[in-house]
């Protein structure tokens, strides 16, 4: 869904305003109706963050949804549906975020 809606931004056809977007074990919609949104390569900055033991979401799903985005990051652990908590994996999400922060 979210995905989604940043296509529908990107085309004019909404404003939202967002400015990153970051995305969980996602993947993109599988319904033809949103073709002309799921073919779109997208320029938000983008967080991606999965497990590549995933049996909830198959990680090959999240890194379709990755290759949408012209200016992505991944956080791509070996657990399976959950968000890692290592420092390593918080230090990219963290260099990732600041990257936005407004002074």
């Amino acid at each position: 869904m979210a995905h989604l809606l940043l296509a529908m931004e990107q085309l004019g056809e909404v404003k939202l305003g967002f400015r990153f977007a970051i995305f969980f074990s996602s993947f993109l919609s599988l319904s033809s109706l949103h073709d002309s949104y799921t073919n779109l390569k997208l320029n938000i900055p983008s967080l991606h963050i999965y497990g590549s033991n995933d049996q909830v979401v198959a990680y090959t799903n999240s890194e379709k949804l990755q290759t949408m985005f012209s200016d992505s990051v991944s956080i791509v652990h070996d657990g399976g549906h959950f968000i890692p908590t290592m420092t390593k994996y918080k230090d990219v999400a963290i260099k990732f975020l600041e990257r936005f922060i407004v002074e």
